[in-house]
C-alpha cells in the first residue's frame, strides 16, 4: 500500500513541476525562441486551459476506464507535453506541449486523491491524503531549483523522463482500487485485493454510500451537509485562484529579477536569507 501511495504522488510532484517550470525557464526560454513578451505570458499561462478542460471531464474517465488506467494516462501526458517541449522549433508547437502538460495536470487532479483515498485504510486516510499537496509544492520547489541548474530543453526532457517512470511504475507495480473493482462487477478482485492490503472485507468501499439520518445517501452526513461541504470547497477553489497565486507561482522568476534581485533568481528563490546575489 505504501508502494502504491508513493508511486501514485510522483503524478503531483510532476504537476508541481510543470507549475514551477516557467518561472526559472520563461526567460532563456523567450530568448532562444525569439518570443515577445505576449507570446512567453501565453506559454506559461496556456496550461491552465489545459487543466481545466482535463478537470471537467476527467471524473468521467476516472469512473469508466479505473484509477489506475488514468494514473498511466497521466504520466503519458505528461511525458508527451515535456519531451514536445524539450524538442520544440516553433512557437506554436510550444503552445500545443504546455497545452498538453495541463491535460496531464488536470487529470492528475482528479485521479490522485482519489486513488490514494480508496487504497488506504481509513485511519491513515486523511494523513495520506494531505500528501497530495506536500508533493505538489515539492514539485515546484524542484522546478525551481534544477531550473537554475539545467537548460530549459534539458529540464524539460529530464521531467518527461521521470514522467516515463510514472508510466512504467503504474503499469507494473499499482493495482486497481478494490473500489472501482467493486463498482465493475469484479467482486473476486476486489475481496482479494483487501485481503492483500490487510483492509477489513466488511468494510464498505470508500464510496458505497450509508444511508443518512434524513433517508439519503453519503455515508451517514444529509444532503444539506454535503452542500454545504461542496459550497466550502468550492469557494476555497475559487477564493485560491482569484488570490493569484498562479501568476506567482508562473512569473516569480521575472517579478524578482524586476525588484532588482539579480541575475541569477533560480538561487534567490532557493534562499532562506538574503545573500550578496540577491540584494
Amino acid at each position: 500500500m505504501v508502494l502504491a501511495v508513493c508511486a501514485a504522488l510522483l503524478g503531483p510532484a510532476l504537476f508541481g513541476i510543470a507549475l514551477g517550470y516557467t518561472s526559472p525557464c520563461l526567460t532563456p526560454l523567450a530568448a532562444d525562441m525569439g518570443l515577445t513578451t505576449l507570446q512567453a505570458s501565453t506559454f506559461a499561462s496556456v496550461i491552465n486551459l489545459g487543466a481545466v478542460c482535463s478537470g471537467l471531464f476527467g471524473m468521467r474517465y476516472v469512473e469508466t476506464l479505473g484509477r489506475k488506467t488514468c494514473l498511466i494516462v497521466t504520466g503519458a501526458l505528461y511525458a508527451a507535453g515535456f519531451g514536445a517541449i524539450a524538442t520544440c522549433g516553433s512557437y506554436p508547437e510550444l503552445l500545443v506541449a504546455r497545452f498538453v502538460t495541463g491535460l496531464g495536470a488536470g487529470l492528475a487532479t482528479v485521479v490522485t486523491p482519489c486513488y490514494i483515498a480508496e487504497i488506504s485504510p481509513a485511519a491513515r486516510r486523511g494523513a495520506l491524503g494531505s500528501l497530495y499537496q506536500l508533493f505538489c509544492t515539492l514539485g515546484i520547489l524542484a522546478a525551481y531549483g534544477l531550473g537554475g541548474v539545467f537548460h530549459w530543453r534539458y529540464l524539460a526532457s529530464l521531467t518527461a523522463g521521470l514522467s516515463m517512470v510514472l508510466v512504467v511504475v503504474c503499469q507494473m507495480l499499482l493495482p486497481e482500487t478494490s473500489a472501482w473493482l467493486d463498482k465493475s462487477g469484479r467482486t473476486d478482485e476486489a475481496g482479494a485485493w483487501r485481503r492483500g492490503l490487510a483492509l477489513a472485507e466488511s468494510s464498505p468501499a470508500p464510496d458505497t454510500p450509508t444511508a443518512a439520518p434524513d433517508g439519503g445517501a453519503g455515508g451517514g452526513m444529509s444532503k444539506a451537509a454535503l452542500r454545504r461541504a461542496l459550497l466550502l470547497v468550492g469557494g476555497m477553489m475559487v477564493l485560491q485562484q482569484l488570490s493569484g497565486i498562479n501568476c506567482i507561482l508562473f512569473f516569480s522568476g521575472e517579478i524578482l529579477a524586476k525588484a532588482g534581485l539579480g541575475q541569477d533568481v533560480s538561487a534567490c528563490l532557493l534562499q532562506t536569507s538574503a545573500p550578496a546575489i540577491c540584494r
